[in-house]
């Protein structure tokens, strides 16, 4: 079973994606951040404590406070030593060739465009 750390500043897309994911039955953990600054900081307390770290991320990109692309910015800086192990997939409205382009420059390999339903979800989580 996967822990899941959805960060989209949407509640009703946060609310869409959680239920997709509970559809799948391969999640048991599902943390939610509203934007990037909160998602690093969710991450943060887990490698201070030992707590459960996220197996997968699914990070939107145009959130206020701190965007995804900032996100994935501290998130390379981040002191953790379990973080080589977390999946990371935007999943975001923007089909924008340069969005594309610079997930990929950050080493997001996956790029989800909203909205995705359950099966998509599954393959997202194997």
């Amino acid at each position: 079973m996967k822990h899941v750390l959805l960060v989209d500043d949407d509640p009703v897309w946060n609310l869409i994606n959680r239920r997709n994911l509970e559809i799948t039955g391969m999640v048991k953990d599902i943390d939610i951040a509203s934007n990037g600054q909160e998602a690093l900081t969710i991450l943060e307390k887990c490698c201070l404590t030992d707590g459960k770290i996220p197996d997968v991320i699914l990070l939107d990109i145009n959130m206020p406070i701190l965007n995804g692309f900032g996100f994935l910015e501290g998130f390379k800086k981040m002191k953790c030593p379990d973080k080589h192990m977390i999946k990371i997939s935007i999943l975001s409205s923007s089909e924008n060739e340069y969005d594309l382009a610079k997930a990929r420059e950050l080493g997001v390999s996956r790029y989800f465009v909203k909205p995705l339903d359950p099966a998509s979800f599954l393959s997202l989580l194997k």
